[in-house]
């Protein structure tokens, strides 16, 4: 395992990576992603701000969409004052252009069928009030795993958690066409802890970064395994006081983590462990 600290990757919460590269969020970042090389070189790749509908905010997700375009997430979820912000409300469609900037090619809102959706299939598991409600460290509506396998894009809640503290994983299909349609969630079990990445891997299947629900969750972060088709997670590794990770990707023969901290902290942002 080696570590890597940057002080710049302030509140880093998620990591994808391209060809050698790794391109990362902070979830308060709204002006682009931070691009390292594989030579621990840190650059700013700027969004083009034009292209978007409203600037992101609280970004808490990236995927491969592609060979030069990514997804990006942010959490649906609430202001710390309960209000609800269309920044923060966005699956987005980004482009890597020939000049190194982040162009958004294509945006939904997902929040409000989200929750219609999750209410219809989950009806009495999960406390629906608090779903669409409450704050997400209180158990609102909060989305920080995401992934793209197969033609299909992974949604993976933070919170809430079912009433019996399963974690909750949405399909979604068809983005961007007119047949665009959320699946069925299934459940995972994972000792409480709700989803905080995902990351596809061969064969359909996904690995799962899963820790506290929110700040006054007391759990341990954790990485988990399932296969296609399976949806039973097998937890490879807790990671006790080790590790806080909040996002993960592969490059090459290494699994990449990106670990939040605050300015002034000397913890590691990017920890690589050969698989």
């Amino acid at each position: 395992m080696s570590a890597f600290a940057q002080e710049t990757l302030i509140e880093a919460s998620a990591v994808v990576a391209q060809g050698k590269d790794l391109f990362i969020t902070g979830d308060e970042n709204s002006s682009g992603l931070w691009k390292v090389t594989d030579a621990g070189t840190v650059s700013v790749v700027p969004f083009e701000i034009s292209s978007f509908k409203q600037e992101p905010q609280d970004i808490e997700g990236l995927a491969r969409f592609g060979e030069d375009k990514f997804l990006l997430l942010t959490s649906m979820s609430l202001t710390k004052k309960g209000k609800y912000k269309a920044e923060r409300d966005q699956l987005t469609v980004l482009k890597l252009t020939a000049h190194q900037t982040l162009e958004a090619q294509a945006s939904i809102s997902l929040r409000s069928r989200l929750l219609d959706h999750l209410e219809g299939q989950l009806g009495e598991k999960i406390d629906r009030k608090i779903m669409r409600e409450a704050l997400p460290d209180l158990g609102g509506l909060n989305v920080e795993g995401l992934a793209y396998s197969c033609g299909t894009i992974y949604l993976g809640l933070r919170s809430p958690v079912t009433k019996s503290g399963e974690a909750i994983i949405v399909p979604l299909t068809g983005f961007g066409t007119p047949s665009e349609k959320l699946l069925p969630p299934f459940l995972v079990s994972i000792g409480g802890r709700g989803v905080r990445g995902l990351e596809e891997t061969h064969g359909c299947g996904m690995m799962v970064l899963s820790g506290p629900t929110g700040d006054a969750h007391k759990v341990s972060f954790a990485l988990g395994y399932f296969a296609e088709g399976t949806y039973v997670i097998n937890i490879l590794r807790d990671f006790q006081k080790l590790l806080r990770p909040e996002g993960l990707t592969y490059l090459g023969d290494e699994l990449i983590f990106v670990q939040d901290f605050e300015a002034g902290e000397s913890d590691a942002a990017v920890i690589r462990i050969k698989i």
